[in-house]
């Protein structure tokens, strides 16, 4: 499989050949939309920190008002802020004004079911219809397009309108071609999961028929989340190096941060649970991983503490990992990854991210890997992990075969001198053979 996206070291423009490259681009698109026209052709639309847990001082949080920005700008305008802000395209609208009428393809976009804005960093989440629009000669015509945004913040029992952006009428008459964009960014003040909907509405008309509308609706859960002190980013060998199995060796890169150096760290007031965890630590030192994950499930059962059950979880997927139990690592992965979001810590839920992406892919579910994968990368970015940023990136390489993601990782986890460069090298190696 080919890359649709690779990391910013990965990334190599030819500046010299940047205009001619997208006049021909401007040209093509044309073409393509006189195709659109011609009767009868239609187009398909295809569709975690350290294992003690912080004292945490309860904080009266003020009511969430909404606050955002919108724009609407030409195409190749270059001074948008998208490095700032968590883009999702919601559509690619073609409007074609002909002496018929209007025609309208929506070419709406799968919206990921949620994704993560470090919302205290200046992060936003834009929103964005990427349109254009063509009149042939000695036709006019109107068109307009709108998102209407609606939010539930954590705890809220309803949505409510966060904001409406239009691009009013969009007049035009003969031989014209417009190629433009409709953005709408929401911004958050607190920490939390909010559901959020967009509502596009597209519209045209000419002087001689009826409108056309055309409307669509998108659903995502927007996971605010706090930027961690940089201690919790674990950016040491000593954090990160494999401390069971050999998974590295086979191409599989866990994230070794969750590990938190074992059970044998865990901490409690409570006898019954340090009786467990100290169980599951000599079974650990004694290599009896099945014992181990049992004593450690005993301990789950014998905490209500967030920061407790969020690290043994991350444990118990490490360990159902190296025993190539893919199911019941993603399981305890996907559980980590609930509590540390519940607990604010943008570090370990990029952990498990990455961790869940890893054993859905091993599991077969290549497309809610990938997508776990890529979304623990999008928020590493914002966090600055640079350590988590070049195990989740090059993993990312060695499954869609990118020379270029495997090469720049292995070089940068080469830096730190952990062994999963040794095999993006070898990797490397055994392709140029």
């Amino acid at each position: 499989m080919k890359i649709s996206k690779i990391n910013e070291n990965a990334i190599k423009n030819d500046s010299a050949s940047l205009a001619t490259r997208l006049s021909m681009w401007h040209w093509l698109r044309i073409t393509f939309l006189l195709v659109l026209a011609l009767p009868g052709c239609r187009l398909m639309n295809v569709d975690m920190g350290s294992a003690a847990a912080p004292t945490v001082e309860a904080i009266v949080l003020p009511p969430i008002e909404p606050v955002t920005t919108s724009s609407s700008e030409t195409l190749f305008n270059t001074s948008w802020d998208d490095n700032a802000n968590v883009v999702q395209t919601l559509a690619y609208p073609h409007l074609v004004f002909t002496y018929d009428g209007i025609r309208i393809e929506g070419f709406d976009q799968e919206n990921p079911p949620q994704q993560y804005v470090i919302y205290n960093a200046g992060f936003g989440y834009r929103q964005r219809i990427d349109w254009d629009a063509l009149w042939f000669g000695d036709v006019y015509g109107v068109g307009s397009l709108n998102i209407d945004v609606y939010v539930q913040p954590p705890d809220a029992d309803e949505y409510s309108q966060w904001e409406s952006v239009s691009t009013g009428d969009i007049e035009g008459w003969g031989a014209e071609f417009r190629d433009e964009r409709l953005d709408v960014t929401i911004y958050f003040s607190q920490p939390g999961r909010y559901r959020v909907r967009a509502e596009t509405y597209v519209s045209g008309y000419t002087d001689e028929n009826e409108p056309t509308e055309l409307q669509n609706s998108f659903d995502t859960d927007v996971i605010a989340l706090s930027m961690p002190p940089e201690a919790w980013l674990l950016q040491s060998f000593e954090d990160a190096h494999p401390f069971l199995g050999d998974l590295e060796t086979n191409g599989v890169f866990m994230d070794w941060r969750a590990w938190s150096f074992g059970p044998c760290t865990l901490q409690s007031d409570d006898e019954a649970f340090i009786r467990a965890v100290d169980a599951a630590c000599q079974a650990v030192e004694t290599g009896d991983l099945e014992r181990s994950a049992d004593e450690l499930q005993r301990a789950l059962d014998l905490t209500d503490d967030a920061w407790q059950i969020a690290t043994i979880r991350d444990q118990l997927g490490l360990i159902a990992a190296v025993l190539a139990r893919w199911n019941i690592a993603a399981r305890h992965f996907g559980e980590a990854h609930d509590a540390w979001e519940s607990l604010d810590n943008a570090a370990a839920v990029g952990r498990a991210l990455h961790n869940l992406g890893n054993m859905l892919l091993q599991g077969g579910r290549w497309r809610e890997g990938e997508n776990a994968l890529q979304q623990a990368g999008q928020l590493r970015d914002q966090i600055d992990d640079d350590l988590g940023n070049a195990l989740t990136w090059g993993q990312l390489g060695v499954y869609w075969d990118s020379y270029d993601m495997i090469n720049d990782n292995a070089q940068t986890l080469s830096e730190y001198g952990l062994p999963q460069a040794d095999t993006l090298w070898s990797i490397l190696a055994s392709d140029d053979e």
